[in-house]
């Protein structure tokens, strides 16, 4: 699925809203905090396989954009989705024995990334998409906001992985704002 768009350092985006604000550039695990606003939290894999990516996201990472391994997930509180996230690393990195994450099946990414102190979490980029954008037409969200979202890098000894989080519609990150 396709997130496409400009993304902004944080400084650059105006955020009216302290509540989103807050959830966007919050560098703990976001899974443990969806987990804290639901009584049932569910993570569903969409997708999870080798594909090609973009030259410009392949160089985020420093790899061949035709040896990554693209994850895709739909993270959500009490069966209501909140938040899409997209996983993008190199082949080698699932190759060079960080088993945990080569085993991940339907398992949080944070539970890998954030008990292990060789993730290191390079500062968000944030994007905020249209109402009309290809991401919530793929997912058949039915939307009246625009949707914001983060992505981070991730430094893994000599592998980079980016993960990039779309809040959707009915996520907390939203809780501020006067219409969802």
């Amino acid at each position: 699925m396709n997130i496409s768009g400009q993304w902004y350092p944080p400084q650059d985006c105006q955020i009216s809203c302290p509540t989103l604000k807050n959830w966007l550039l919050n560098a703990d695990s976001l899974t443990e905090r969806l987990q804290n606003y639901c009584r049932t939290f569910q993570l569903e894999v969409i997708g999870y396989q080798k594909e090609s990516v973009s030259l410009a996201n392949a160089e985020k990472i420093d790899c061949d954009p035709s040896a990554v391994i693209v994850r895709e997930v739909i993270l959500s509180g009490d069966d209501v989705p909140w938040v899409f996230a997209h996983t993008i690393m190199p082949q080698a990195l699932f190759e060079d024995g960080v088993n945990d994450l080569a085993n991940l099946g339907d398992k949080p990414l944070g539970s890998v990334i954030f008990n292990d102190p060789k993730f290191l979490r390079q500062p968000f980029e944030l994007i905020a998409l249209p109402v009309d954008n290809s991401l919530s037409s793929d997912l058949h969200i039915a939307m009246r906001q625009p949707l914001w979202g983060r992505r981070s890098v991730f430094n893994y000894q000599e592998y980079k992985m980016m993960i990039a989080e779309v809040f959707l519609p009915f996520a907390p990150a939203y809780a501020g704002l006067s219409t969802r």
